[in-house]
């Protein structure tokens, strides 16, 4: 029979692999067709328009400081009702 330390051990490894699955997946915000309010969107293209890096600190550039690339890109989604499609212009940091 197996000890209880290996089944507590082997339960929170389970915990954390899968929270880790869960943070890692790639999180968006659903879109919304303006034109009919339908949450069935398709994306069919994205366009970067504009890259910068930012400092998160606000203090400049110093040695170690959290600096990061800011990215502008457009989005088309095409909606899967009423098949119009809306571009989005969105702004992250990764």
């Amino acid at each position: 029979m197996q000890s209880p330390s290996f089944v507590f051990v082997l339960l929170i490894m389970l915990i954390i692999g899968v929270t880790i699955s869960i943070h890692s997946r790639k999180s968006t915000t659903p879109r919304k067709c303006q034109h009919c309010g339908s949450l069935k969107m398709e994306q069919i293209s994205h366009e970067t328009l504009n890259t910068k890096t930012v400092n998160l600190h606000e203090n400049g550039f110093l040695p170690g400081a959290d600096i990061r690339l800011e990215i502008e890109q457009d989005l088309t989604y095409r909606c899967q009702v009423c098949n119009r499609r809306t571009t989005f212009r969105i702004t992250h940091t990764p």
